[in-house]
């Protein structure tokens, strides 16, 4: 599931998750009443990937989310 959209993690950057992390940042439930494993937004999650794992700016992220939705809305040939 790591590999997948939303969150595109490589198998190396998965290896240095600890679970806690795993737990709390990719499968952390979207508030108190929701069972962990709940999914955050697609978008909540790219973005705590890219500037929390990967140290992009808010800038830099931007653009990727922008870049990668343009990328799913084009005709697929």
């Amino acid at each position: 599931m790591l590999v997948k959209e939303p969150f595109n993690l490589s198998i190396d950057e998965i290896k240095k998750l600890t679970p806690y992390q795993v737990k709390n940042i990719y499968f952390r439930p979207k508030s108190a009443d929701e069972p962990v494993g709940q999914y955050q937004s697609a978008k909540e999650i790219f973005w705590k990937v890219q500037r929390d794992w990967r140290g992009l700016t808010e800038e830099e992220t931007q653009k990727l989310w922008i870049k990668q939705n343009q990328e799913n809305d084009a005709p697929k040939l």
